[in-house]
């Protein structure tokens, strides 16, 4: 196929379409289109890496994920993380929070491999290049198997991996570049002709199931009926090479395989929701907040440097990053195609359907349910655009003078949406558009010289302009994806200036960068205010001075925000909370991080006595070590002041001690009740082990235990390893009624959530629904051979 702009091609353009030669790719195209992807991803990762180090070592990565990831794998029982630690208040339940995979034995060897790492900042670059690798990789066989050619598939691949929303919010919101990162694994394996792909759907199933980041699922399901869609639409069309139902239904229940294997982390989160909160938005009186619902227009053209804006009550940017970015050249190459045959190509219809369907969940209300900010499926449009573009491109492409011109258009199009956008970056908007316009080149040169069965053979001087354009398109396209780390750096510049900053040299990402913590576990267990034990802190105000220049979240001050404070061992009473429980939330008054509010209505709460018991809320939440922030309204400090014993300082934070005699995390105990700790572990509770254990006597009328426990479901209780009932006060607090006439008896504390015991069960179900869809496969293979021999 070439450029002309004859009456002939022009002709051809309006002629009816011709039905669409179905091309599988070659194992050598596939062989050559991944080493081209995995050179590109390098060569983009050392230029990242040079550029911005500490791009994935930031905001949640550093409170929340890197943390707990460490953290759960040092802490792990015979390679089983903990379910549960009461030591980290409201967020410390990791069943409720599906992000944390602790019913996942994938996330558990991710926990493995990040605790065993003691350079924090590699072990940001290797769980986040890790998934970039997995949704780059996934993207490149899905396309070569689709037929689409090397460089093609291999510049699509880098594009969609490294840029856009699931790599410059993945890259901190680790669940979302995970969860998205098993899409094209899950097409890849619908697609694959033979059993094999039964495996590949499952495993992929499996991984969006268990990811922690249910939002995916959603593109999941437009993904499968797409994929339905086209195969039905081949079928009706006489497509003698297309699946029978029998086959496709076998491929499907392998993805049903998947779901039950990947199920108990949902119904772990569910089965805690009774006692859950989510950090929610305010309501309006329009019923919808407008917060982070991106505008169409600039999902839809997108660009390397384009920072969308959005659009409802909250008003303003998103972040000053290229969310809606993928391949440079995707947009532009859509105009190149001959769309009423292109439709009846390889993965087009499922492409144009999981595109439209994501653009459309972009649009939807800020909140639904516990769903909640549509920006995060900007994730999904970014890889779907590429992948629709080259899939098109393979299956009619046409390539006229006017088509050409009008790809420049779109090109300029972007051009002038971006610097509408944010004026002060119209170079890098220029520098962006140059780019796109070289990748749109390459992409002609490619599709103009390969549109014939013998584009391989002949002499090596005809072959020489593919080879150039390849290498030229993904040089190019990882430039693209470089750009916006320099347009950023510049934003964040003029930012630090405006504010009479010093410079950093960071690219602006409008999230917590923490530029001050360090980088390795050594630097924060040397900055801790304690370490190796569980303390209560209450931090009140900030964590760090309020009238520093740029805070530094509690760097200095020695208890960090979320979940960092683990990376010394300490475990401080609060953690980072996603999915926290709410009475325990509300008691405290502690917002997502640790922090809890001085309000005086808050401060009244904590003071007030314990119905039916004689202490304070505060007492009966704390441990018997407590760090009281300098901020702490005065009415606290007194308190502790009068009923606890001062202990000196731990860096700015008062040290309180008492001595209740009571073990453990026992809190309360009834008049006449005496217990004692048996092994004195205060640890996490682990499957199937007990994690508070206590010899109890009581008198004749029996009694009660209260634990600093959040009463969470799925405790219960063995006295001399029989069933007891638990309960809990105020449902904030576990509890225990203990019979009389005891004397010593071992009372043991379980958490034994349903979804943990479904694991096994889970697993077991998945294997026999996978061998039975294998089994359906090779059955409607056979029947498919013999009918089209």
């Amino acid at each position: 196929m070439t450029v002309t702009g004859s009456r002939e091609r022009e002709e051809a353009e309006a002629a009816p379409p011709a039905p669409a030669p179905r091309r599988r790719g070659t194992a050598r195209d596939t062989v050559l289109a991944l080493a081209g992807y995995l050179l590109a991803q390098a060569v983009f990762f050392v230029g990242l890496r040079a550029l911005a180090p500490r791009f994935f070592w930031l905001d949640d990565e550093q409170a929340q994920y890197v943390p707990a990831f460490s953290w759960l794998g040092r802490t792990a029982v015979d390679g089983r993380p903990p379910l549960l630690d009461p030591d980290l208040g409201s967020g410390g339940n990791f069943v409720a929070d599906p992000q944390y995979g602790v019913l996942d034995p994938v996330h558990w060897l991710i926990s493995w491999v990040v605790g065993r790492q003691d350079v924090l900042l590699n072990a940001a670059w290797l769980d986040g290049g890790a998934a970039v690798l997995v949704l780059g990789t996934g993207t490149v066989l899905l396309l070569s198997v689709l037929g689409v050619r090397p460089a093609l598939a291999a510049a699509a691949a880098v594009g969609a991996a490294s840029t856009g929303l699931v790599l410059w919010v993945g890259g901190s919101w680790w669940p979302l570049l995970w969860g998205t990162s098993w899409l094209p694994w899950l097409w890849l394996g619908l697609v694959l002709r033979r059993w094999p792909g039964a495996v590949v759907t499952a495993v992929a199933a499996w991984q969006l199931t268990a990811s922690g980041y249910p939002y995916v699922l959603i593109p999941a399901g437009l993904l499968v009926a797409g994929h339905v869609l086209e195969q039905h639409r081949r079928r009706t069309a006489g497509d003698p090479s297309a699946p029978g139902w029998l086959q496709l239904g076998g491929r499907l229940a392998a993805g049903a395989a998947g779901l039950i294997a990947g199920a108990p982390g949902l119904v772990g989160s569910q089965e805690m929701a009774a006692a859950s909160t989510r950090t929610a938005t305010d309501p309006t009186p329009l019923g919808n907040v407008g917060a982070l619902i991106p505008n169409l227009l600039d999902s839809v053209l997108g660009g390397s440097t384009l920072t969308p804006s959005v659009s409802g009550a909250a008003g303003g940017f998103l972040w000053v990053v290229p969310l809606a970015a993928t391949a440079a050249f995707a947009l532009p190459s859509l105009v190149l195609v001959r769309w009423r045959t292109a439709l009846r190509g390889p993965g087009v219809l499922t492409a144009l359907v999981l595109l439209v369907g994501a653009f459309v969940l972009t649009q939807m209300p800020t909140d639904v349910g516990q769903l909640r900010y549509p920006f995060r499926y900007l994730a999904v449009t970014g890889p779907a655009l590429a992948a629709l573009a080259v899939l098109a491109l393979t299956a009619a492409p046409l390539v006229t003078r006017r088509r050409v011109i009008a790809a420049l258009g779109l090109v300029g199009a972007q051009l002038v949406l971006a610097v509408v956008r944010a004026p002060a970056l119209w170079g890098w908007h220029a520098l962006a558009a140059v780019g796109t316009v070289g990748t749109l080149a390459a992409v002609v040169v490619l599709i103009t010289r390969s549109s014939g069965p013998d584009h391989r053979r002949g002499p090596a001087r005809a072959r020489w302009p593919r080879w150039a354009a390849a290498v030229a398109l993904l040089a190019v396209v990882v430039a693209a994806d470089l750009l916006p780390v320099g347009s950023t750096r510049t934003t964040q510049a003029r930012s630090e200036q405006q504010q009479g900053l010093p410079l950093t040299g960071l690219p602006a990402r409008q999230m917590t960068q923490r530029t001050d913590w360090g980088n390795a576990v050594g630097d924060f267990r040397e900055r801790s205010a304690a370490r190796d034990t569980s303390v209560t802190a209450l931090v009140f105000g900030g964590f760090s001075d309020v009238d520093a220049p740029v805070p530094d979240q509690g760097w200095d001050w020695g208890v960090l925000q979320g979940n960092a404070n683990l990376l010394a061992g300490l475990r401080p009473g609060f953690s980072y909370v996603a999915v926290g429980h709410d009475r325990w939330t509300q008691r405290l008054c502690q917002d997502l991080f640790g922090q809890m509010n001085s309000t005086d209505e808050c401060v009244d709460g904590l003071l007030a006595r314990v119905p039916g018991l004689d202490i304070s809320w505060i007492d009966a939440m704390s441990s018997d070590e407590v760090l009281l922030s300098p901020y702490a309204p005065d009415a606290v400090v007194e308190h502790f002041r009068s009923t606890w014993t001062e202990d000196g300082l731990a860096g700015v934070y008062g040290r309180f001690v008492r001595d209740d005699g009571l073990p453990g995390r026992v809190t309360w105990a009834s008049p006449g009740i005496t217990a004692e700790a048996v092994g004195g572990d205060d640890g996490a509770f682990y499957s199937g082990r007990p994690g508070e254990s206590e010899r109890v006597s009581t008198p004749s009328g029996g009694g009660r235990l209260v634990f600093r426990i959040p009463a969470w479901p799925g405790f219960r209780a063995e006295l001399d390893g029989k069933p007891l009932d638990v309960g809990s006060v105020g449902g904030t607090l576990l509890s225990v009624e203990l019979p009389g006439d005891l004397d010593g008896a071992r009372l043991d504390l379980y958490f034994d959530p349903l979804a943990d015991r479904l694991i096994v069960p889970a697993a077991a179900a998945a294997l026999v629904v996978l061998l039975l869809a294998v089994a359906v496969e090779v059955v409607a293979g056979v029947r498919f051979r013999r009918r089209t021999a």
